[in-house]
């Protein structure tokens, strides 16, 4: 036998660390394999006494999960618009242009006839929350926020695209722009309040989409005096 021969008869005889199974009696593989079993399953088995750590989402939490959730998280966008400046800084903030905001004027009051998010394009880096100078707290909260902000609410998914866009402000409402001074800090509603109310109101996106798409026009304007504060005439006018 040469050499190479011989080195590879010794590799071959040194890999074999087991009798082979055609060697092993019937029970003997029994044996083998139930062993093998059993050292799979013991890492599984060390868990039976140990306390669940899965959550039985959604119904079987013990609160809502939006509410296990801290404040920083980033969920939905909302805005409370009744805390809003009408600034349009998270607008022109945006680098994707998720925000439209319209401002109109009607005599010394400032209102907001639009207000839209589409959190189909959001990506959610957070620039429009910073740009926003108003301060607002909502209950409950430790931190300060603005009146744009993240929520704890995550479950966006629609059965369409346009009803990912939230529409803060309805098309019949006109709401006066707030007047926040430097350093105060506006109270606002929980976080999320708005994001759901925004939510429902969305499933009327698609009926609104197809009525400019079949070429009807638009909605019926919005009511000039719809939240405005009366002026001192228009009070004078209405005693008279």
């Amino acid at each position: 036998m040469s050499d190479t021969e011989a080195t590879q008869a010794e590799g071959k005889q040194g890999t074999v660390t087991h009798p082979r199974r055609a060697e092993e009696g019937y029970f003997a593989t029994i044996k083998r394999a139930a062993w093998s079993i059993l050292e799979g399953m013991a890492v599984t088995f060390s868990y039976l006494r140990r306390p669940a750590i899965t959550v039985q989402y959604p119904d079987r939490t013990p609160l809502p999960v939006p509410e296990m959730l801290p404040e920083r998280f980033r969920g939905l966008l909302e805005v409370d618009v009744l805390c809003c400046t009408g600034c349009q800084a998270c607008e022109r903030a945006c680098p994707i242009d998720v925000i439209r905001i319209r401002v109109g004027k009607q005599g010394k009051h400032r209102f907001l006839e639009r207000f839209d998010i589409d959190l189909g394009k959001c990506m959610y880096c957070g620039f429009c929350v910073e740009a926003c100078p108003v301060d607002c707290q909502a209950a409950g909260d430790e931190e300060i926020t603005h009146a744009i902000r993240f929520t704890r609410e995550f479950e966006g998914v629609q059965p369409e695209l346009s009803m990912l866009t939230y529409r803060y402000v309805r098309t019949d409402d006109r709401i006066v722009v707030a007047k926040a001074k430097k350093g105060q800090v506006m109270p606002t509603v929980p976080r999320g309040e708005r994001a759901r109310e925004a939510r429902q109101a969305a499933r009327l996106n698609p009926a609104v989409v197809a009525r400019a798409r079949a070429g009807r026009g638009a909605p019926p304007a919005p009511r000039p005096e719809a939240l405005l504060e009366p002026t001192a005439d228009a009070a004078a006018a209405k005693e008279e």
